[in-house]
């Protein structure tokens, strides 16, 4: 009964999503956070959108040139979002975040 482990199974998937990311932080955050793209492209433009449980869209920014914005939480209920951050080819980063 010894299992043997299969390191390059779980390698293999992330290799292509090495080139993009997204930070956030802090996360769960009360009044601002910040979401950083983590890429070595330049002169990318990024878009941004952030929905509700319900699927509600409750922030949209399109024309994003910084890999680096900050997102206030203005009126937004306490709970968990979901983002999405897409360039010209697709999406970049997905992800959620808490407003505490």
């Amino acid at each position: 009964g010894t299992e043997v482990q299969h390191p390059s199974v779980t390698t293999g998937i992330s290799e292509q999503q090495t080139k993009a990311g997204v930070n956030v932080y802090p996360n769960p955050f009360t009044d601002n956070t910040t979401f950083v793209i983590q890429s070595d492209k330049i002169n990318e433009v990024y878009s941004f959108e952030m929905t509700d449980i319900l699927g509600k869209k409750v922030r949209s920014i399109s024309g994003i040139s910084q890999k680096q914005f900050t997102i206030s939480r203005e009126d937004l209920q306490s709970g968990i979002y979901f983002y999405k951050i897409n360039n010209a080819q697709g999406i970049i980063g997905m992800g959620k975040v808490m407003i505490k």
